[in-house]
């Protein structure tokens, strides 16, 4: 649960940030005094810089802070030797950043080009021994900023991205509750604080399985946004019923109590206990949950309906709205067998979804 508005994800992230950055600064001092090491600004900044929020990220920002730096270096120096004197600073700077930028333009990662080779172009008459080793402070600090990454707290991309997954699956158990829900009709802003949190969980999962670089896939071998795509569709199925019911006028504790029987509220409990019991899977991967109690559930609410409505064809606007209602339950359904078959591995133990 947030507190001042910070959500606890973030409150973990920055205390996890503000560690590794604590142990990258100082051993990033202690190396560079150690080694009685000039430019000892160029690589502490280095090394703050280099720690992003997930392991993975550091290791390829580390990586291009390296190579950028040595490409930084070499056009810094080039445009010095170029165009040499003080009077000249203005357009070796130019010349320099405009090179370095459009590296970057094409490569990201080495971003940190153009400010390597501003710092050698803005002098009047730079040392090549200088420059180097200005490039190796910069270096130091990033290699001791990945390595803090990588043994003080570490976290890889895969598992921030396992986490936002399970958010989001709570926020779809969250709106399957509030749909099916009696009381749901006037319940639109819980509706809305739901629908962006599940954004917001499914955008991040999605940006940082872009920067993973480590064990992206399940257990079974399928990639991780696969999983992504269909906790997306699982999302849409779920608007789907919310606007269906909406749309059709659908009075989910008249339908429940009269026409279904209370069978739509078994739908809702048992899809709700397999998403509970999907998070549970992701998070320790030991009870697989089984979609059985789900598509019993549903059938029996089919067959209720069916029963109901057969006597009473001269009723054609309650079918509709009660066939409606039957379409999107089954689009749920079908979607959380998508997403069962998805993460389905033979070695997992088999639960109900009552477990």
């Amino acid at each position: 649960m947030a507190e001042f508005g910070i959500s606890r994800e973030a409150r973990r992230d920055a205390a996890r940030v503000g560690v590794q950055t604590l142990v990258a600064t100082g051993a990033t001092y202690l190396v560079m005094t150690w080694l009685d090491w000039p430019h000892l600004t160029w690589g502490v900044i280095s090394a703050i810089f280099v720690i992003q929020l997930n392991s993975d990220t550091s290791l390829i920002a580390g990586a291009g802070r390296v190579a950028g730096t040595a490409l930084g270096t070499l056009f810094g120096l080039a445009a010095t030797w170029l165009v040499g004197g003080e009077g000249e600073i203005l357009l070796r700077l130019v010349i320099t950043t405009a090179a370095a930028n459009a590296v970057a333009a094409i490569w990201p990662r080495l971003n940190y080009g153009a400010v390597a080779a501003v710092a050698i172009a803005v002098q009047p008459n730079p040392e090549f021994s200088d420059a180097l080793e200005q490039a190796i402070a910069i270096a130091i600090g990033a290699v001791i900023g990945t390595g803090a990454t990588f043994t003080v707290w570490p976290e890889f991309g895969r598992n921030r991205a396992r986490r936002m997954l399970e958010y989001a699956l709570q926020d779809c158990r969250e709106l399957i509750l509030c749909v099916l829900s009696p009381e749901s009709e006037n319940d639109d802003a819980r509706r809305r604080d739901i629908h962006a949190r599940f954004v917001d969980h499914l955008a991040t999962a999605r940006s940082v399985l872009s920067d993973s670089r480590f064990r992206t896939r399940l257990k079974n071998g399928r990639p991780m946004r696969e999983v992504v795509e269909a906790v997306e569709n699982l999302w849409y199925a779920l608007v789907l019923l919310d606007r269906g019911i909406a749309h059709e006028g659908i009075d989910i504790a008249r339908e429940d109590s009269e026409l279904l029987k209370g069978h739509v509220t078994q739908v809702q409990q048992e899809a709700a206990k397999f998403l509970e019991a999907m998070v549970a899977y992701l998070r320790r991967g030991k009870i697989f949950p089984q979609m059985d109690s789900v598509r019993q559930t549903l059938e029996d609410a089919r067959r209720c309906a069916e029963a109901n409505l057969a006597p009473a064809p001269s009723q054609p606007d309650a079918g509709r709205a009660l066939r409606v209602l039957l379409f999107a339950l089954e689009e749920v359904a079908d979607n959380l067998q998508g997403l069962h078959a998805l993460t389905y591995t033979e070695d997992a133990q088999t639960g109900t979804t009552a477990g």
